[in-house]
């Protein structure tokens, strides 16, 4: 019987090889990977003994297993509706910055189109409001 458990803290090939070695006496065969980040492990062994053997060689620690399995496609969106769902924030602050500098741009009177004014009206909102994205989230 094979249990599979994600590990927290792993992040390169020496974490990987240092959990190899830590585990491989404990279980009949031990397989951890890096992409994703767990270990499966053959046989009878109680999930606390694993976790201690992994706490004791670095500041890993393990996860037990969720119900019901992730597959690594579940939660990724591919259709056209999604994407442009994600990005509808963004669509509409572009937008209404294009309508504010071709608004601007735009002399009704002599029926010209300006697009130095434009460029430089499009950019300051650019700038103006992506900066304020900044003040969200100051330490990030």
């Amino acid at each position: 019987m094979a249990q599979t458990y994600q590990v927290v803290g792993m992040h390169c090939g020496a974490c990987v090889r240092k959990i190899q070695a830590v585990l491989e006496p404990l279980a009949k065969q031990v397989t951890v990977t890096l992409a994703p980040p767990q270990i499966q492990v053959e046989g009878a062994v109680p999930f606390d003994r694993l976790n201690a053997a992994v706490k004791g060689v670095g500041s890993y620690h393990l996860k037990r297993p969720s119900k019901a399995p992730v597959e690594p496609s579940q939660g990724v969106s591919n259709t056209l509706r999604d994407k442009v769902a994600t990005f509808r924030p963004l669509l509409l602050i572009a937008g209404y910055i294009l309508l504010g500098a071709c608004g601007a741009a735009t002399d009704l009177v002599a029926g010209q189109f300006d697009t130095m004014v434009f460029m430089q009206v499009f950019m300051a909102g650019f700038f103006l409001v992506f900066s304020f994205f900044k003040f969200l989230n100051l330490q990030g």
